[in-house]
């Protein structure tokens, strides 16, 4: 490929790409509402959690999102985005508040992180600029190569999940189901049909999280020969149809 033609495509695919870790089903660790749920507060877990009428985390919180991220990818990501310092710088600069939902404890410490994908963009950003900052131009280059076959495309009348991730002080306490309820909400907020993720091979926890919480397989998808890469094999992916709430 020629290198201009390269980089372009690069750059056009990273806002997809890097935001495809993200629909790989982790229940992990973080999140924000969108402007479809601005004003609009909901308790979550029986009152121990809430999310958050914000515009997604706050600025001092953007540090923290980027660890939660990092720490949920890295088992994933971790052979293409290392070192840690600059995987965690990458996704620190380029995660939008504007596509994510934030569980709370009573205190409003952030606990946990949502995000979601629209057409209009994305939790998990960033483009090769970003990309090259943290890592140089060559080194930019290989890895949105590398990362390319994750992309996953949106649909019509569709909320893509761009992933749960969930503090591990707050494991076990039902954060990750208050979250996943509160993307479902989301999605019927913007008048969405259909919610929609894919979880791996690997994470039968997740597969079934998602199960009880009315999520449907649809359709299986091999990473082939880099699986040794990725850490997986195959990806699921899983739909939960939107209905009036009763």
């Amino acid at each position: 490929m020629h290198g201009f033609l390269a980089c372009r495509h690069v750059h056009n695919e990273l806002g997809k790409l890097v935001g495809v870790a993200g629909s790989f089903g982790f229940i992990c660790h973080g999140a924000k509402i969108g402007p479809a749920c601005a004003g609009r507060k909901s308790k979550l877990c029986g009152g121990r959690f809430q999310t958050d009428p914000l515009p997604g985390f706050l600025p001092d919180e953007r540090a923290k999102a980027g660890n939660l991220f990092w720490q949920a990818f890295a088992g994933k990501l971790g052979r293409i985005m290392s070192p840690p310092d600059k995987a965690r710088a990458f996704f620190t600069a380029t995660l939008d508040p504007s596509f994510c939902l934030c569980a709370r404890n009573a205190k409003g410490e952030l606990l946990g992180l949502a995000g979601f994908k629209t057409a209009q963009g994305g939790f998990a950003g960033g483009g090769f600029r970003e990309l090259a900052a943290c890592y140089g131009w060559f080194g930019a280059l290989w890895r949105g190569l590398l990362l390319a076959p994750l992309e996953r495309d949106l649909e019509p009348d569709t909320l893509l999940m761009d992933g749960i991730f969930v503090d591990e002080a707050a494991r076990g306490m039902g954060a990750g189901s208050a979250l996943l309820s509160a993307v479902k909400d989301e999605t019927r907020a913007r008048n969405l049909s259909n919610l929609r993720l894919d979880v791996i091979d690997t994470n039968p926890r997740a597969r079934a999280l998602y199960e009880r919480q009315g999520f449907v397989a649809l359709a299986d998808s091999n990473t082939g020969p880099l699986r040794w890469l990725f850490g997986f094999s195959t990806a699921t992916t899983m739909v939960w149809t939107a209905r009036p709430p009763e």
